[in-house]
């Protein structure tokens, strides 16, 4: 509950409906765009991730072109090695030679396959990588495209409700003026709590229409409809701490 010194009068409870009136319709206006902001949001963020997955697989692309640049150094040394023995193939005469010789070209053969097959998934390794940046690129492309429309929907609802906005926001600003700041503060607190029902009025004369609850009789007392109007105090329930006013007196 919140003290209110001498209590705020009719005046000022006309002023609080209002200024939740403007609340509620600034809330219906900004709902318009709300969906569109909740998909843009997701929308950066998948780019946040797609662009981390981009470095990754620019990282990994560099990495295993280099890589392949490497075993094709190698496989071409090997084959001129190969090569060369191969042409001296006729020179070898003596038995310990030719068997060394043998040995040789057949040790320099596996290594040039093991190469062979190493370039192999290299190479396809790096079609892949490719061919998923490729993917996240497009996606990208695809997301900005997207984000841009949310955008554009979005300005132009602002565009169009603009005026409105800022009658809302004047209004607002001209009426908490006229609280002390501990009210208007708590009152715009509840606004927000209670989804735009900060103020509510009495149902059958003792019940709050904001929790359903019986009011006790020293309130019920304090809003019915007959009071003179110098007598109308706000008051507040106590269970769900929601100011109250009764109907008639909006009239």
């Amino acid at each position: 509950m919140i003290s209110f010194g001498t209590g705020i009068r009719l005046d000022k409870i006309k002023k609080l409906v209002e200024y939740q009136n403007l609340y509620n319709r600034e809330q219906e206006i900004r709902k318009k765009y709300q969906d569109e902001e909740k998909k843009m949001d997701k929308l950066l963020a998948d780019n946040a991730t797609l662009v981390a997955r981009k470095n990754d697989l620019e990282m990994i692309i560099y990495a295993t072109q280099k890589k392949l640049e490497e075993e094709q150094q190698k496989k071409l040394q090997l084959e001129q090695r190969l090569k060369e023995l191969d042409e001296n193939k006729d020179k070898v005469k003596i038995t310990r030679q030719i068997k060394t010789w043998e040995k040789e070209m057949e040790t320099l053969q596996q290594d040039l396959n093991m190469i062979i097959h190493q370039i192999d998934y290299e190479t396809h390794k790096q079609t892949d990588t490719m061919e998923e940046l490729n993917q996240v690129n497009a996606k990208m492309l695809e997301n900005d495209a997207k984000i841009k429309a949310l955008r554009e929907t979005i300005a132009a609802i602002e565009a169009k409700h603009k005026d409105e906005l800022t009658y809302i926001l004047e209004t607002q600003k001209n009426i908490a003026s006229e609280f002390d700041v501990s009210v208007i503060e708590y009152f715009i607190l509840l606004l927000r709590k209670t989804k735009g029902q900060a103020i509510v009025s009495v149902l059958d004369g003792d019940t709050c229409s904001g929790c359903y609850t019986i009011l006790p009789t020293v309130i019920q007392g304090e809003i019915g409809p007959n009071l003179p109007e110098e007598e109308i105090e706000l008051q507040q329930c106590p269970h769900c701490f929601r100011f109250l006013y009764y109907p008639q007196w909006l009239d």
